[in-house]
């Protein structure tokens, strides 16, 4: 008797956990269907690249919460050493509030802090250059 009903604890445990598992994937999914890939080019000067990559690992705390604050998640940048072309893809909640992001202090602070690196987007503050791309494949 034992032995059966620790089975049936078991197989009830096993059925809450298949449960909440299939919750969780369909949190993820619905979260994911939300979220929009964004994609981007900038560049970094010569001579500078080591300089970009250490700053960036890790970024500053304040910044990484700032960004999960405005719905930014799986955010990586590329480096393509031989132009020094920088690819960054994001996965965005909101366009308007990943836009939003420029306006945001600690945001303004890291471009500063990276200004030197980059080429600027010359209109007045430190943003870096930067140029949307256009998605023309995705396997998903």
């Amino acid at each position: 008797n034992n032995n059966n009903n620790n089975n049936n604890n078991n197989n009830n445990n096993n059925n809450n956990n298949n449960n909440n598992n299939n919750n969780n994937n369909n949190n993820n999914k619905n979260n994911n269907a939300a979220r929009k890939r964004i994609a981007f080019c900038m560049s970094v000067n010569p001579g500078a690249e080591t300089e970009y990559e250490l700053r960036h690992n890790p970024i500053w705390p304040e910044l990484q919460q700032v960004l999960k604050d405005a719905g930014v998640h799986d955010y990586s940048i590329f480096l393509l050493p031989t132009t020094r072309q920088l690819f960054a893809v994001a996965h965005v909640e909101s366009e308007d509030r990943w836009n939003a992001l420029s306006q945001n202090p600690v945001v303004q602070k890291w471009w500063a802090h990276m200004s030197p690196l980059m080429p600027g987007a010359g209109d007045g503050t430190h943003a870096p250059h930067s140029v949307s791309l256009k998605e023309v494949f995705h396997l998903p």
